[in-house]
């Protein structure tokens, strides 16, 4: 299978409908696509919804995971996590929801991909205890004999074929390409003399503050966006990554020129605009839904943030 010949469109997507059902499933894939990106050519997605849109030396952020294989050609992966990274034929990338990031494709030969976006308390727990790592977040495939291209390639082509019908049947299709990755980046992890990859994160995080400032801000990232959809309690997560609250406080204002609170907010936000742009579900219940303890406190962070409140942004 291959969605790359000479009469076939350079991109195309399908954003799959998220309704209340889906959101209490464990794991579910939110869209899929692929892209041919030519040499010294903009990117090809203005179809897109507007969260997903991306615009070369850019930054953007999601709410979800995405999963991204390299079909063809090379270039660099660009992440406030990962820092810079090449990626290439063979490679399989990962955006981590909350992380700010950059796709930029090589001038001289551009690549072609094939992703999947998707979410859900079974993938945010993979994060949680190390099996995916912002700060790992290439997999070289070519060992796998093509099994996770092929894996990807018949899911994407089940979203493509289905624009309007999600199914628990695309979550047992990607939880394939999940063993897959978790099996592949174990051998290369244990043939590196590392063969901790599937440990609790708590085990990664030492009951001290010796960690470098960056590595406590990634830690205290992933916590915010793997679970700011509930409530979060800013002491108990500093004392997790083994500093005080204060500390916390004086890296994120230091690395990030912002609060800990603006980050769960940006999480939150995040949360509840893909929740506005794919649901029908009532704003009311989406500020519950994306973490924020009444619709009021979410309109008034939106107005703040967005300078539209959550029923302008939906219209």
């Amino acid at each position: 299978m291959s969605f790359f010949h000479p009469n076939a469109s350079p991109s195309r997507a399908n954003f799959l409908p998220i309704s209340e059902k889906e959101l209490k499933w464990n794991l579910y894939v939110t869209g899929a696509g692929y892209d041919d990106m030519q040499p010294g050519r903009a990117f090809i997605n203005d179809g897109r919804p507007e969260l997903y849109r991306l615009e070369q030396y850019k930054n953007r952020i999601l709410p979800e995971y995405v999963f991204i294989y390299i079909a063809d050609g090379a270039g660099e992966y660009i992440s406030d996590l990962g820092g810079c990274l090449t990626v290439k034929k063979g490679d399989l990338f990962i955006l981590f929801p909350g992380s700010e990031h950059q796709l930029i494709p090589d001038k001289d030969v551009g690549w072609k991909d094939v992703w999947i976006t998707a979410n859900g308390p079974y993938i945010h727990s993979l994060t949680q205890n190390g099996v995916l790592d912002p700060r790992r977040p290439v997999v070289n495939t070519l060992s796998s004999g093509n099994k996770i291209k092929s894996r990807m390639e018949q899911l994407c082509s089940k979203v493509l074929d289905s624009p309007q019908v999600n199914s628990p049947l695309y979550a047992t299709d990607l939880l394939g390409i999940l063993i897959e990755i978790g099996t592949v980046q174990s051998a290369q992890l244990s043939g590196s003399g590392n063969e901790d990859w599937g440990d609790e994160l708590n085990a990664q995080i030492p009951a001290s503050n010796s960690l470098a400032a960056t590595q406590i801000i990634q830690m205290a990232c992933r916590e915010i966006w793997n679970w700011g959809h509930q409530e979060i309690d800013i002491k108990r997560l500093a004392s997790k990554l083994g500093v005080t609250r204060r500390t916390l406080e004086r890296y994120f204002n230091k690395e990030l020129h912002r609060t800990i609170r603006d980050e769960i907010h940006r999480c939150r936000i995040y949360r509840a605009i893909t929740l506005l742009q794919q649901t029908n579900i009532k704003i009311e219940q989406i500020a519950l839904m994306a973490g924020f303890p009444s619709y009021v406190h979410m309109a008034r962070v939106f107005k703040r943030m967005l300078d539209k409140t959550p029923s302008e942004f939906r219209s």
